[in-house]
């Protein structure tokens, strides 16, 4: 029926679909579904943009007392030729939800090919803006007042949250593409909000008990997940001199290793296998291993489309398994490091690649080619660290 086509209902079905999509690395599916998710959006003219109620349509009951103002915030009356009274429920704005599908649309696009890339920063920052002209609004006193003050809190609560996470997405989204300006930019504006952080304060994070894995090797839930995460960013700030710990290193790899190595999601599998791949552990995994981990990665790649996770897989395998060595396919792994780099769009990595590139080909004998790669280098690497970088 017409009446109990609920637009909220509809469009949060949409939202989950998407979600699962996004979850099982279905990018093809995703653009499909995220397009029916946007039209539905459009066709909800009768939603406004400032309500934060469901009504569910029920109906009317003969003899039934009359409903008045004092139960609107439960039941809310129908219009005299409406056959429906409503129950009512506390749920998301449409400016709310708006926000929630431009951030998911630009996640949708993040691992799509180069020229599409664009698009993700222009859905995160058209929900910034939406974000912002909904701030003024609510402080504009013309629209519906908020049913609580601990509701306006939790309001308020939540769009300094996704403020922050949007920015925190286009700081981490510029930082692949080299784009430094734009990640101070970003950071400055979460720090402004959140306060600020260093490597030292990263590290702090990560051990944060919050963060602890413990025995919960069944379990299979963001909780989890997120600090799976946080366990293979710390072994990588591991890496550093300054926080270097062999033996710490491989004693929390180990305890990622069953949780990660047939984990569900392809994306964190992939994370993993590069992870094995790098670090510093005691003793060091067989050369055999670190090979079976790249061409994981490598797999789990391709699989979903990730090309900045190709570009750091290829070029990691270059590094582990062709430094040094003479021969085509150590000149062709080069190579592939150093198309796949540019095909992404990393001005780091594309200089990382180059530089490689160079080495393969100057253990070849081939100076002409290592100096012409070199020069191609150093230009992506100043690209890379210049301060105005688009």
């Amino acid at each position: 029926m017409p009446q109990s086509r609920i637009p909220q209902v509809d469009i949060l079905i949409l939202l989950l679909d998407l979600a699962c999509s996004m979850q099982q690395k279905q990018p093809d599916l995703m653009i499909q579904k995220l397009k029916a998710l946007q039209i539905r959006m459009d066709e909800a003219t009768d939603w406004q943009t400032t309500t934060a109620s469901l009504r569910l349509p029920i109906k009317k009951a003969s003899g039934m007392q009359p409903l008045s103002e004092d139960t609107a915030a439960v039941v809310e009356a129908g219009g005299p030729e409406d056959a429906n009274d409503y129950l009512v429920f506390s749920y998301v704005a449409k400016a709310e939800l708006y926000i929630l599908v431009m951030t998911f649309s630009g996640i949708a696009f993040v691992s799509r090919s180069t020229g599409s890339q664009h698009r993700t920063l222009d859905f995160w920052e058209e929900a910034l803006d939406t974000l912002e002209r909904w701030n003024k609004e609510k402080g504009s006193g013309d629209v519906i007042p908020l049913p609580s003050l601990q509701e306006a809190v939790r309001r308020a609560t939540w769009r300094n949250e996704v403020h922050c996470y949007l920015h925190i997405l286009i700081a981490l989204y510029s930082a692949t593409q080299s784009r430094w300006a734009k990640v101070r930019e970003s950071l400055d504006k979460v720090y402004a909000a959140v306060g600020t952080g260093d490597l030292e304060k990263a590290v702090i994070i990560y051990t944060d008990p919050r963060f602890e894995i413990g025995n919960a090797t069944q379990q299979r839930n963001v909780r989890l997940d997120m600090a799976l995460l946080a366990k293979m960013s710390l072994l990588w700030v591991m890496e550093h001199p300054r926080y270097r710990n062999t033996a710490e290193s491989t004693r929390l790899f180990e305890q990622l290793r069953p949780l990660c190595q047939d984990h569900h999601d392809v994306e964190i599998r992939t994370a993993y296998n590069i992870v094995l791949a790098t670090i510093t552990m005691q003793p060091p995994p067989p050369l055999q291993q670190v090979k079976n981990s790249m061409y994981t990665a490598l797999n789990g790649s391709k699989m979903v489309g990730n090309t900045h996770f190709l570009a750091i897989s290829l070029n990691i395998m270059r590094c582990r398994l062709f430094e040094n060595v003479v021969g085509e396919q150590a000149l062709k792994s080069a190579k592939a490091a150093s198309t796949q780099a540019k095909r992404n769009g990393n001005y780091l990595w594309m200089s990382v690649a180059d530089g490689m590139l160079a080495h393969s080909h100057d253990v070849q004998g081939q100076a002409e080619e290592a100096s012409q790669a070199n020069s191609t280098a150093a230009g992506y690497a100043a690209k890379a660290l210049a301060a105005d970088n688009p």
